[in-house]
């Protein structure tokens, strides 16, 4: 089977999974409905806004495109699929999730005792860094790979676990309760940049190892023919290609807020001069 062929899978209505499509679609629809019905309330007694239903939105499509769509299907049998779904996982929907969720619901969760320690340890630039890249490492350790891989419960949990690990890493960055923003501009970027470097070995092992790392891909596909270590080699491209691109997107999200924040600051500043000048039209020499 070629390559196109592999791409005309998402043509074929069984590679789908219609009951995750039809629960998503009820929720995104129950969070329109909701959006709707809180537009007609005086703004400052919203629950949610219509940007937090909007990434709500895109991050329930990016999750059925990872988990419902033929990229899960085809990826356990082609490790460069398996790569992309991780990639969209823990690379791409964090930011969405952290940016749907409504802000008083994350004012509210910080302000439980039992959640605010927790959230204070993990959320702090240099653990969520290491638990997150530390985590992602060891799942692709091809001895763990292999035996998560095989039992349901474990390939569950570990999903999880990287899902909350990869949120905890992007916090620093999106951060969206604005008082509790730890870094500032410049930090975040030298932060993204770190993220970046530590994600850099694991793909680099991946793509440059001349043998087969993980015997789960190790046999023919009935996808596509194409040589396993060749498939593995691009997944390990496909991740770091994905990584550079989320991180890229996370830099312009940076400069767009440093620029935001500056003109803000400005018109506060040409806001009181010009209140001190008609308070003193004649100011002394």
């Amino acid at each position: 089977m070629t390559s196109v062929e592999v791409w005309r899978q998402f043509l074929m209505p069984g590679m789908w999974d219609l009951r995750l499509n039809l629960l998503l679609f009820l929720v995104g629809l129950g969070l329109t409905i909701q959006m709707v019905m809180e537009r007609r309330k005086p703004v400052w007694e919203r629950k949610i806004s219509g940007m937090e239903v909007a990434f709500s939105l895109t991050a329930l499509l990016l999750f059925y495109m990872a988990e419902g769509s033929p990229i899960k299907v085809i990826g356990h049998e082609l490790f460069s699929f398996h790569m992309v779904e991780m990639s969209m996982l823990y690379l791409v929907l964090p930011p969405f999730i952290l940016l749907g969720v409504p802000k008083k619901s994350w004012r509210s969760l910080w302000n439980r005792g039992g959640t605010r320690l927790v959230m204070q340890m993990g959320t702090h630039p240099i653990i969520s860094l290491i638990l997150f890249h530390a985590f992602l490492s060891l799942y692709h350790v091809p001895l763990i790979f292999e035996q998560v891989m095989a039992v349901p419960l474990l390939h569950a949990s570990a999903h999880l676990i990287l899902l909350l690990t990869a949120m905890l890493m992007w916090w620093p960055i999106i951060c969206p309760i604005s008082e509790l923003d730890r870094l500032s501009e410049i930090q975040k970027v030298g932060y993204i940049f770190a993220a970046s470097v530590l994600l850099t070995p694991a793909c680099a092992l991946i793509i440059f190892s001349q043998h087969l790392l993980f015997p789960s891909y190790m046999g023919s596909s009935v996808f596509a023919d194409v040589v396993a270590l060749d498939d593995q080699q691009l997944g390990g491209v496909l991740m770091k290609v994905i990584q550079e691109i989320a991180y890229g997107s996370a830099l312009g999200y940076v400069f767009f807020s440093w620029a935001r924040k500056e003109r803000a600051r400005d018109r506060k500043e040409e806001s009181l001069r010009q209140k001190n000048v008609r308070r003193d039209p004649y100011p002394k020499m």
